[in-house]
């Protein structure tokens, strides 16, 4: 790999601009395929200030270059000490996505596999897994700053150099080599494969990572496209095909390529390799690394927060929530040993993220994953422990770290993709904890994700259709109110005015008022057919109370009350299935059965044998013990 030098530019700035405005094609010749034809203008970014390179198509290959840029200097210390503390703590702490950079490693047979090494490793977790976990004799090749402390701080080891035909590589070639995203920095990937092909032992494996070019639309998501850009340092971007050309023309002579997401994933080979189990990461192998150096490194702050954040985080998103409990403890602990924060007590944790411009910000800096840590507490509190209440305070927690972190990332010009994610969750799950006295929750959470600039519309439809789903009606109308989106019409105001129509249905038959509820009867219905909302909340709602009007009119009906027992239970099933609580939908379950006995004459004295004790039976078996418990209970204290 050649080394060439420029005036690097700052801090790839995931805020630059992007120009669609028509450029002037330019004849150079394509680094891919080489052709010397005119290649199309596609777009100009700003890498300076003021300053922008202009992004070309190739006519054959349709590979994406930028003929001004040159590779950066890697070895440099290219940002202020303090920033680039600030940057590598933010890397370790909540944006090196493990799962991810670890998924080629399952790409190839694991059992074909004893030396690897990975070209441009950076601070080094697949290598630190290939050796910790895998047991293979792994080395990393990165002439940076920031891999030489990772190396330091994990233990793998390190050859601090360019590759080239100059380097000696330690024990010869090896069974698996790895270059994740790296290609794209080079102006010649050809000589990169050159220079990188002596590495693959001659039944070895390259595998080759790189944003792919197909990505890069106008209608991308901004950073998401200056993501695959890097204004400044990507210089070459493949589309499947070229870069399997690529890898064919330099003796390739067995590769696939992937498109995973925005990103493309090359396995290639000089001989035919056995295929490996399909299944990609193995979550235990994962897990057990989190296990195993989250031990070993308790005593490194980042490195201490971040895996056992991972590893909790894993656990929660599988439902182990014994073992989450497990983790937490060491959680908490690291918390409070490094960064003096009590995560045992919520409300009085207040996240501290001023901006990164001296060495005194960097050491009030709370860590970075401690909203992601609180998102997810809130989950285990919710789920694991049905305790509602410490959910909510947890998912606050949530909010006020990822409203003051988005400032700090967008302040250093970074993207927080988790961050943004969770956050435009977080209505959503507020929604299935709150209370309706304490709704107004949900509509701090929507405005943190206004003001983050996020995806309004998304996080509200999440949150409306589980406070429709909960029958919180005033509160979906009030955000619908609030937010002035475009959820107000169409789909969502013709729920609300059905679900106001259902109200003063159940309204009308609880007042006796037995004319305007017959007469409403068969428009609800239609409705409800209308709108797919015949097992919602206002479905169940409109079958119960329908079979209390014919009770009240003189006609009971067991098979109605059965049927509306059956879409409660089938919508609680349905709302658990999703996390939301379903205490309101087994309520009315439980008075459907109940309602469903009278109408058929059941004795209440009759509550251990015959239909009830069926009853009872099915209730166990489909909403579970608590639930067949008040059944029986409302069947013991009612006289019927």
């Amino acid at each position: 790999m050649t080394q060439q030098q420029q005036n690097n530019p700052p801090p790839p700035d995931w805020n630059a601009e992007v120009r669609w405005t028509l450029g002037e094609d330019r004849s150079f010749a394509c680094p891919v395929c080489r052709t010397t034809a005119k290649q199309a203008f596609h777009l100009s970014l700003e890498v300076w200030p003021g300053r922008y390179w202009d992004l070309f198509r190739c006519r054959s290959c349709a590979s994406l270059s930028f003929p001004d840029g040159c590779a950066g200097d890697y070895e440099a210390e290219w940002v202020s000490p303090s920033f680039q503390a600030f940057r590598e703590r933010r890397y370790i702490e909540v944006g090196a996505a493990l799962d991810v950079i670890l998924q080629p490693l399952y790409r190839v047979a694991h059992t074909a596999v004893g030396r690897y090494l990975e070209v441009g490793a950076g601070y080094g977790f697949s290598v630190d897994f290939a050796r910790a976990q895998l047991g293979w004799d792994a080395y990393g090749i990165d002439p940076a700053p920031e891999a030489k402390r990772g190396a330091e701080a994990l233990g793998w080891r390190l050859l601090p150099a360019y590759l080239g035909p100059d380097l000696e590589l330690p024990g010869g070639c090896f069974d698996l080599v790895l270059a994740s995203e790296v290609i794209e920095h080079l102006a010649d990937p050809h000589r990169f494969l050159e220079d990188i092909k002596p590495a693959v032992a001659s039944n070895g494996v390259l595998i080759i990572t790189t944003p792919d070019a197909g990505a890069v639309t106008p209608d991308a998501a901004h950073p998401d496209l200056t993501g695959l850009l890097a204004p400044g340092w990507h210089l070459v971007l493949f589309n499947q095909d070229s870069l399997t050309d690529l890898l064919a023309e330099h003796g390739f002579e067995h590769r696939e390529v992937h498109r995973d997401g925005q990103s493309l994933i090359a396995v290639a080979s000089m001989t035919k390799q056995d295929q490996p189990p399909a299944g990609g990461l193995d979550r235990h192998a994962y897990q057990a690394y989190l296990d195993r150096r989250r031990v070993d490194l308790k005593d490194h702050a980042s490195l201490s927060v971040s895996l056992n954040y991972r590893l909790y985080k894993d656990l929660v998103n599988q439902g182990r929530f014994d073992e989450a409990g497990t983790i937490l403890v060491d959680l908490n602990d690291a918390f409070r040993r490094h960064f003096s924060i009590d995560f045992d007590i919520p409300d009085s944790v207040e996240p501290a993220y001023p901006s990164p411009t001296d060495n005194a910000a960097l050491s009030r800096l709370s860590p970075m994953n401690l909203p992601g840590a609180a998102y997810f507490r809130g989950i285990h509190a919710f789920l694991g422990e049905r305790d509602n209440a410490a959910a909510l305070a947890y998912y606050r927690l949530a909010v006020r770290g990822f409203v003051q972190l988005h400032r700090l990332f967008d302040s250093a010009a970074l993207p927080d993709a988790e961050a943004g994610q969770l956050l435009e969750r977080l209505g959503h799950n507020i929604a299935m904890v709150c209370s309706p006295g304490d709704a107004s929750e949900v509509f701090n959470a929507l405005t943190a994700v206004e003001q983050c600039h996020r995806n309004l519309e998304a996080a509200q439809r999440q949150a409306l259709e589980v406070l429709l789903n909960r029958g919180m009606l005033d509160a979906a109308d009030l955000l619908l109110s609030r937010f002035h989106s475009g959820l107000g019409t169409g789909l969502y105001a013709d729920l609300k005015r059905y679900h106001r129509k259902v109200e003063t249905f159940v309204a009308a038959v609880n007042g006796g008022d037995m004319k305007a509820a017959s007469g409403a009867v068969d428009q609800l219905r239609a409705d409800a057919a209308t709108l797919d909302l015949a097992k919602g909340f206002a479905g169940v709602l409109l079958q119960y109370h329908t079979a209390i009007l014919a009770s009240l009119e003189g006609r009971p009906n067991p098979a109605l009350f059965r049927q509306s027992a059956a879409a409660a239970a089938e919508l609680a099933g349905r709302l658990r299935d999703r996390g939301v609580a379903a205490d309101w939908a087994e309520d009315y379950y439980v008075a459907a059965v109940f309602q469903e006995l009278k109408a058929g004459g059941q004795d209440a004295e009759q509550h251990v044998t015959g239909t009830l004790a069926n009853r009872i039976q099915e209730a166990k078996a489909r909403m579970g013990e608590q639930v067949a418990t008040k059944l029986q209970q409302k069947m013991k204290v009612s006289k019927m």
